[in-house]
């Protein structure tokens, strides 16, 4: 059964993030923000708003949320208040971001970029040719 639900305002159409206390979402069309919510009730923690859909998916670690936008920007946001770190721009919309201990992963159509978490400064570019869909570790 239904514990709790949450209404972002527009559809939900990337994967999301959980950690032991809350849950991470993006949201498309009518809103394009990044949420976090509480996990074990339901309620908005806060609300971080981009320019354009989140469908690339989010990542968390202990300190931030990481979320790429189709404004062509990547964000490192403060998981405990919703206040961005960083923010890195791709040139393109970001399809696809994940993360390991130092960096943070994100693909548009063509190019693969590494990004410093801790900053967001770009570690390496590959040129892929493709679309770089999704990234996984």
């Amino acid at each position: 059964s239904q514990i709790w639900g949450f209404n972002t305002g527009g559809n939900v159409r990337s994967d999301i993030a959980v950690d032991d206390t809350a849950v991470y979402a993006g949201a498309g069309f009518s809103n394009t923000s990044v949420y976090g919510i509480d996990k074990s009730n339901g309620t908005q923690i806060w609300e971080f708003a981009t320019g354009d859909d989140v469908d690339s998916g989010i990542a968390v670690d202990d300190t931030a949320v990481y979320a790429g936008s189709g404004d062509n920007n990547v964000y490192g946001i403060d998981k405990s208040n919703g206040s961005q770190i960083w923010e890195f721009n791709t040139g393109g919309s970001v399809n696809g971001v994940a993360i390991d201990d130092t960096a943070v992963y994100a693909g548009i159509f063509g190019t693969a970029y590494g990004i410093d978490k801790s900053n967001g400064s770009q570690i390496w570019e590959l040129n892929t040719g493709n679309r770089v869909r999704d990234i996984g570790l």
